[in-house]
């Protein structure tokens, strides 16, 4: 496996990790998942910071999430992008674009987003 394919792997299972509910009310392990610059812009068009996730995400209830059908937009050894679909309840609920940048202390997540998934 090359370094850029570990890369891809690592990102890819701390997204998932961050749809548990173990690591969402782990305020610790969001500070290490998330960058301090962190932004989402959400399924309803808020846009959210690092400080209101730390704050509000361990308060949240939890659905079963997952992530489904990951796609890499682009990877280098300094960041990682990649679009999937978030099962919600084993359902299709939404698209995810996310970017995950190397920093000193590891991969953090940088950028999110979502939207809904329109019925077919």
């Amino acid at each position: 496996m090359s370094h850029t394919d570990q890369c891809i792997s690592l990102v890819i299972d701390q997204e998932s990790a961050l749809l548990t509910a173990g690591v969402r009310t782990d305020s610790a392990q969001l500070v290490r998942l998330l960058h301090p610059n962190f932004v989402e812009i959400g399924c309803s068009g808020a846009v959210y910071h690092f400080a209101d996730v730390i704050v509000r995400l361990p308060q949240s209830t939890s659905r079963m999430m997952e992530l489904s059908d990951p796609q890499v937009v682009f990877a280098t050894d300094g960041a990682v992008a990649i679009v999937y679909t978030l099962l919600v309840d084993a359902q299709p609920h939404s698209v995810r674009f996310s970017l995950w940048v190397k920093r000193v202390n590891g991969w953090q997540l940088k950028y999110h987003d979502g939207q809904i998934m329109k019925p077919n």
